[in-house]
């Protein structure tokens, strides 16, 4: 209970905090609230993340947990600031997972035939007029629920799924594949799910965001990752399931699963478990239905690992930690490459990569670069380190006409492509390369290579 007071000591600055912002704007002016995207440079989407997880919690700790008036008060004044800040955040999806864990709380604390009654009106009050005022005004006076990513989501969800099934159904498209990639064929795509797509291309100059946890998952990780997902849910609940069946439920347990039905719920339509003040309350929960639900003795009957078993851990741990520091260290010096060309260079969100003014490339520092370049270790994992590099080499060579250069530059975008065979980027390089050493039948096979992967033409 500790740790849950003190998480919610946090919580409640921060709501302060943006109560603060969300005053500031009104009184100057500045701010719309059905479109703005940040409330103080905080994302909302993150914010309704956060409220929808500390919500329940809140509610369950002011419910069962406190019996003086001052501390009472005081969680009442939380959960108004909860669906104040959350009103101006514009979140459906954290909506949802509020109203859906309100309402399990709801039932059960009426079911237990509580006595302390009368506690329950507030919420109930403060939650039917914020789904009132929040419907009633957004719903007839603004296009809340009709901006165009909203209109597109059913599109985005069939293009994720879409491409997990035709490129990589059993293990998706790994952990840092955040959007779904555009640089692949789209021949299996109706001509609606397209028209939608090119429309959020063009309002929002992004690739698309699933929007719902379980297709991300699906994607990154393919058939095996949903699968996981989807079986931890369903013990889950199906553990609440039989213990209300049989009323052996812990107060610590209804805290933790309405916890955890508020995210799920949120979940369908946003995708934000990976953020730091979403995942670490989730975690917890899940660790108290853990604690009250497993006994240590069931785990007695384990035999210990041999010492031949644990050598091999030994050895597996080592050549890992080996691995993730070769990693680390090819980051620190792509970061000291972002760091001697700072505020030289842009890159928008479809890696299109554009240095902006060639004469910033002095000698001392191309000498620079060419060093730190020498010094990454044979670790081929990123493609955008390779694109980065070759585009350095090819305004080196636009400057000094070195061939040694142009032929650096197209060893790395060559890497590029072996490292990820779709990128539309690296092959419009090379096609340019390929025009510079006048060898225009290369460079047309380059070039129907960079269409054929650039179906929506976000490559320039």
């Amino acid at each position: 209970l500790y740790i849950i007071r003190f998480n919610h000591l946090f919580y409640g600055l921060c709501l302060i905090l943006y109560t603060i912002f969300i005053l500031i704007y009104i009184f100057s002016h500045d701010f719309n609230p059905n479109f703005s995207l940040s409330i103080g440079g905080f994302h909302v989407s993150n914010i309704g993340s956060m409220i929808a997880v500390n919500f329940p919690a809140i509610v369950v700790v002011y419910l069962f947990f406190n019996n003086q008036r001052r501390v009472k008060f005081l969680y009442i004044a939380l959960i108004l600031l909860s669906l104040l800040v959350l009103y101006y955040t514009h979140s459906r999806a954290s909506i949802l997972g509020v109203i859906v864990s309100s309402f399990f709380i709801i039932v059960y604390y009426l079911k237990i035939g509580n006595e302390r009654k009368s506690q329950i009106i507030p919420i109930l009050l403060l939650l039917v007029m914020f789904i009132a005022i929040f419907i009633g005004k957004k719903f007839f006076q603004s296009d809340v629920f009709n901006t165009g990513s909203l209109i597109a989501r059913k599109s985005i969800w069939e293009t994720y799924i879409e491409r997990v099934l035709n490129h990589s159904i059993l293990f998706g498209f790994g952990s840092n594949s955040e959007f779904f990639n555009t640089f692949l064929p789209i021949h299996y795509l109706s001509e609606n799910i397209l028209q939608d797509l090119r429309y959020y291309f063009s309002n929002f100059q992004a690739n698309p965001h699933a929007h719902n946890l379980y297709i991300q998952f699906f994607y990154n990780y393919g058939l095996f990752g949903l699968l996981v997902l989807t079986g931890i849910i369903f013990c889950t609940f199906a553990l609440l399931a039989k213990k209300i069946i049989r009323k052996e439920m812990n107060l610590y347990e209804i805290l933790a699963y309405t916890v955890m039905s508020s995210i799920f719920f949120q979940e369908i339509f946003d995708y934000t478990m990976l953020d730091a003040m979403t995942y670490f309350p989730t975690a917890f929960a899940l660790g108290i239905i853990s604690r009250y639900s497993l006994q240590l003795n069931s785990f007695q009957n384990l035999k210990s690992f041999s010492i031949v078993n644990i050598k091999i851990i030994y050895a597996l741990q080592f050549f890992i930690a080996i691995f993730i520091s070769m990693i680390g260290f090819n980051l620190c010096v792509s970061e000291k490459v972002k760091i001697l060309f700072k505020n030289e260079f842009t890159i928008d969100n479809f890696s299109n990569l554009k240095f902006k003014n060639s004469s910033s490339f002095t000698e001392s520092k191309l000498k620079t670069f060419r060093k730190l370049d020498s010094m990454y270790l044979p670790i081929n994992l990123d493609d955008k380190k390779e694109q980065f590099s070759g585009q350095v080499y090819l305004e080196a060579y636009r400057i000094s006409n070195d061939k040694k250069d142009l032929e650096l530059a197209e060893k790395n975008f060559q890497k590029c492509i072996l490292i990820f065979p779709n990128s539309a980027v690296c092959y419009k390089k090379l096609e340019e390369i390929e025009l510079l050493k006048e060898n225009p039948d290369a460079a047309n096979g380059y070039n129907k290579k960079y269409k054929e992967n650039d179906p929506f033409n976000l490559v320039n």
